[in-house]
């Protein structure tokens, strides 16, 4: 009894480790980030305008407060959903930068400066003043 308890523990922990991949990637690169929220399903959909059903796994981190435009966005989308991913994210920054752009320029700057990776499957955007730096780092654990 105790063996199959002990594979059906390890086969658990095998299929969920492909949903902690990309948590992984953004633990390699939160030291570089400020303090910010995970999204869950539910701000995927109704801030982002994003279908749940395009996406094969994500880890997306905003800020907490109102005053820093900080995003964290790392997505692998099903087959043939990236675009559609892309565009809906290029509406959202759209609108970002005609928010910021308004009340504080440093962030504005931010929104405006973001970076953008694309990885067979995988789309991210980080949205910081380091942002080319931890595109870099996402890009070598994605591709390693």
């Amino acid at each position: 009894m105790r063996r199959i308890l002990l594979i059906l523990l390890c086969i658990w922990l095998v299929g969920c480790s492909k949903i902690s991949d990309l948590q992984l990637i953004y633990d390699e690169v939160a030291d570089d980030l400020p303090l910010l929220m995970e999204v869950n399903e539910e701000i995927i959909e109704e801030v982002y305008d994003l279908e749940v059903d395009d996406i094969k796994q994500f880890v997306i981190y905003r800020p907490i407060s109102n005053v820093e435009a900080d995003e964290f966005i790392l997505i692998q989308a099903h087959e043939e959903k990236l675009d559609d991913i892309k565009e809906e994210l290029d509406v959202y920054f759209q609108m970002m930068e005609e928010y910021w752009k308004q009340y504080l320029p440093k962030q504005y700057e931010k929104i405006v400066n973001r970076k953008e990776l694309i990885i067979d499957d995988y789309y991210c955007v980080v949205v910081n003043e380091h942002a080319q730096d931890i595109n870099t780092k996402v890009k070598e654990q994605l591709k390693a």
